[in-house]
């Protein structure tokens, strides 16, 4: 019995990738999702979340005829609070915030003040010393503050600043002075002139800014 001569096998030809299923991304796409899919998730890859801005609260001593006990007292004084960035200077920022009047808040829950924005600019300097003592040095604005120099005038001003510095327990003694010159603010509000508490004393308030 003849046999037929034995044919070559014929290499087996390599199996197509199966297609992806209709409706599925290929693998290209699908690499290319999960990428964006971990740069998406938080891990050590994602950029740290901002941290919210610590913050201040400030007492600003106010007049309040609403929460007077007695509405005729002009040397009676209210905070009101406002939230404001931390700052190191806490002391120059509660000045500035309150030379700068009651906002309008604040002004229609009943707080009143001798300052406003026309007085925002009066702080020309504040410093603390090792005892406790303040040193406030005012510009001259006496035109913006027309009713400092009467008898109610002068104690809500004395009031509202020594009010809102004394809120920190690092102060125990408030010197003012009006272009570095404490005699001058004395004269003006008609206050005594203490030599012995450091009322009359230039130092250390900075010289007076020259005139152009």
């Amino acid at each position: 019995m003849t046999h037929a001569p034995a044919r070559p096998i014929a290499p087996t030809a390599p199996a197509a990738p199966a297609a992806p299923p209709r409706g599925l991304p290929g693998w290209p796409a699908l690499a290319l999702l999960l990428a964006c899919l971990a740069a998406a998730l938080p891990g050590q890859a994602a950029e740290p979340a901002a941290r919210a801005e610590s913050t201040m609260v400030l007492n600003l001593h106010f007049r309040n005829e609403r929460l007077a006990d007695d509405p005729e007292n002009c040397a009676e004084v209210h905070p009101a609070q406002r939230v404001l960035p931390a700052s190191r200077g806490v002391g120059r920022a509660a000045l500035n915030q309150l030379f700068a009047g009651p906002s309008e808040p604040e002004q229609a829950a009943g707080f009143r003040s001798l300052f406003s924005p026309d007085t925002a600019g009066l702080l020309r300097d504040v410093r603390i010393d090792a005892e406790g003592t303040i040193y406030v040095d005012l510009h001259d604005l006496r035109a913006q503050l027309p009713g400092v120099d009467t008898a109610c005038g002068r104690v809500q001003f004395m009031a509202e600043v020594e009010g809102t510095l004394r809120q920190f327990r690092t102060v125990r003694r408030v010197v003012l002075a009006l272009e570095g010159e404490p005699r001058r603010f004395n004269d003006w509000l008609q206050l005594p002139c203490e030599p012995e508490k450091g009322a009359c004393e230039e130092p250390p308030f900075p010289p007076p800014a020259a005139v152009p």
